[in-house]
């Protein structure tokens, strides 16, 4: 597909939009920026950008939203939470791209020294990776 306005969440076999729930028949914002992310990661770099040009068309050019990047909005037009947060992830098309070649490395935080903690070993006092809680 062209992607004019970014991946609708839900198509048919027939290459119709999926009309079956509001969900379905949504683009949202940051999950299409993901969906482009995991292209650029997979070697889709052409269906990378023009997945993600579709977002920016439809949320900049199209509807004008500058600062105001909605959650969602659907084939009509109808938009969704302004201003909503998971656009975000349009920065992990550059982690993608920018990434070392032959692996996918998580991003390094600024907690990655010590010993790696189970999730609430800390709490029990164990700070070994094998607790059980």
């Amino acid at each position: 597909g062209a992607a004019l306005r970014g991946a609708v969440n839900g198509m048919r076999p027939d290459g119709t939009v999926d009309q079956t729930s509001m969900q379905s028949a949504e683009m949202w914002t940051g999950t299409t920026y993901l969906l482009a992310a995991a292209m650029m990661a997979a070697g889709m770099e052409d269906e990378c950008w023009k997945t993600a040009f579709g977002v920016y068309a439809g949320t900049y050019r199209h509807y004008g939203l500058w600062f105001c990047t909605p959650e969602a909005w659907e084939v009509n037009g109808h938009f969704r939470s302004l201003a909503y947060m998971r656009p975000l992830a349009v920065w992990a098309i550059q982690y993608a791209r920018d990434r070392p070649r032959g692996r996918l490395a998580p991003p390094p935080t600024f907690c990655d020294s010590g010993p790696p903690l189970t999730p609430g070993a800390e709490l029990y006092g164990d700070t070994t990776d094998d607790a059980v809680l």
